[in-house]
């Protein structure tokens, strides 16, 4: 029968042994109230002083045998926790970490460059809209600006598959259009404002692309057919003499044109006809903007009273910049003047001008017809 010493050296090596093996455990001798740290396997000893079995079987002590208080593991040794050594606890904060914010991107971006596009006309192209970010892009909103607009008037545009919200990872489309509405370089831009998941943020590009053609004939009534009392319509006499606009003499290259009227003799008359230039000041700035200017012009007889065409070019102060001419001449047949020219970056205003040399006689007998002045870009 076992003997209440026995008895509680063993209840108390059970206990250590129910709370996970690694509690202190008394390993015998004579004086039940104390507690051996012996090296080797431990175990309750019977009366004889030698080891038994230990309950639970796991060792209670580390390398040095000392007894850790907190976990009842050696110092050395491994933790006990009750089931699989190498699990540990796992918490959703420390896997996931707080939700992910998103970052909106246009893969085309910086510039999207729509090229040349003929003024009138209509080009689009599609943009990719990436979230390169991990959480949701919300409430997305656009604005654009310039001669660029979204095809069929909203966005995402008929061919644009985006929303209000944009997920992590994912992409979507916008289709928009260049329509240029002048000659020359144009600008806009794209942008997009999004709640990233923490605050608001926005993303976007620079839309680019030129407006290309003619500008058509700028110089008004430039055939003379147009005439007030014989006065030609749009222009302005600035010299001493007069001019007329009819077929009074049959003589002209089109069935009307223009011809110096009465005034004083050894005078130049001056006909001439002012042309805003600034509509295309953007492309004329490019240095790719030309020209191209001309008319026909004749005397009644050769070496009779003679006669010039020029354009002035000016800028915004007035100044002369550039002048192109056909240089005086006086031969009694239609002779055609033409030429191109690119304008200085400053050119704002053309001044088109007729010229005759009155040497003697009623009229100064010079005729021109058919005058033109027309730009192209590029």
């Amino acid at each position: 029968m076992m003997d209440r010493r026995r008895y509680a050296a063993w209840t108390l090596s059970l206990a250590a042994c129910q709370f996970g093996g690694g509690g202190p455990i008394v390993t015998g001798g004579a004086d039940v109230g104390a507690a051996e740290t012996g090296g080797g396997s431990s175990g309750a000893a019977g009366d004889d002083g030698t080891a038994g079995p230990t309950p639970g079987g796991a060792d209670a002590a580390g390398d040095d045998g000392s007894i850790d208080s907190t976990t009842g593991s050696a110092d050395d040794g491994p933790t006990a926790t009750g089931g699989d050594p190498d699990s540990t606890a796992s918490s959703d904060d420390a896997t996931t970490g707080a939700p992910g914010t998103a970052l909106l991107e246009v893969v085309q971006a910086p510039t999207v460059d729509y090229g040349f596009v003929g003024v009138g006309a209509t080009s689009a192209l599609t943009l990719d809209i990436s979230n390169t970010g991990t959480g949701n892009a919300t409430e997305l909103v656009s604005s654009i600006s310039g001669p660029f607009t979204f095809v069929g008037g909203a966005y995402p545009g008929l061919g644009g598959d985006c929303g209000r919200t944009l997920g992590g990872g994912e992409q979507c489309s916008v289709e928009i259009a260049f329509e240029p509405g002048e000659l020359g370089p144009a600008e806009g831009d794209l942008k997009l404002i999004y709640d990233d998941g923490a605050s608001p943020n926005d993303t976007g590009a620079v839309l680019a692309g030129e407006g290309s053609g003619s500008t058509g004939e700028l110089v008004v009534n430039g055939n003379g057919s147009a005439c007030a009392n014989s006065v030609p319509t749009a222009w302005t006499d600035t010299g001493p003499g007069s001019w007329r606009c009819d077929d009074g003499f049959g003589a002209f290259y089109d069935p009307s044109g223009f011809y110096g009227d009465g005034g004083p003799n050894n005078q130049t008359f001056v006909l001439e006809q002012n042309i805003d230039l600034l509509p295309f000041a953007n492309a004329i700035a490019t240095g790719a903007m030309e020209f191209d200017h001309g008319g026909f012009g004749r005397t009644l007889e050769n070496q009779n009273d003679s006669y010039r065409m020029r354009v002035r070019y000016r800028d915004a102060m007035g100044a002369v910049v550039a002048t192109v001419g056909s240089g005086w001449r006086d031969e009694a047949a239609w002779a055609e003047w033409s030429g191109t020219r690119e304008l200085p970056a400053t050119t704002v205003s053309a001044e088109f001008q007729l010229q005759c040399q009155k040497s003697s006689g009623t009229f100064c007998e010079a005729y021109l017809d058919d005058l033109t002045l027309i730009g192209t870009y590029p």
